[in-house]
């Protein structure tokens, strides 16, 4: 599977092995609060409906651009942004992120990481 996060930088113990670019997807539905049944069911069961749609539509979003992550090689999404808009009798969702290839880092490279990341710190404080 995919894994889609929203933060632009990967996981700790991982890193990016391979940037693929940028994946977008679109889906557009018609929304359930302007159709004329609208008028006979209450303001509840209506929100309810268009919530429900949301929802749904979200998941097929991130199954479709999590198809076009895998189709270019990669195995994460990062920067993963979500945006809905509803327009007249529409509701269009949008997906946008950076499609990568995510490695672990073995033990020996995070020891040396982390030991950099300690120099780094000493140095700033001897600059302070």
């Amino acid at each position: 599977g995919v894994s889609v996060l929203s933060g632009s930088m990967p996981p700790e113990h991982f890193y990016i092995a391979e940037l693929h670019g940028l994946v977008d997807e679109l889906v557009v539905e018609d929304d359930p609060e302007c159709d004329w049944q609208d008028s006979f069911r209450s303001s509840r069961t209506s929100n309810d409906a268009r919530q429900l749609l949301l929802l749904v539509m979200d998941g097929r979003l991130r199954r479709q651009i999590g198809r076009k992550v895998t189709d270019c090689g990669g195995n994460a999404l990062l920067a993963y942004q979500t945006q809905f808009d509803m327009e007249d009798n529409f509701i269009i969702a949008r997906g946008i992120g950076t499609a990568v290839t995510l490695d672990r880092v073995s033990e020996r490279e995070q020891r040396e990481r982390d030991l950099d990341r300690e120099r780094q710190n000493e140095s700033r404080q001897c600059l302070e």
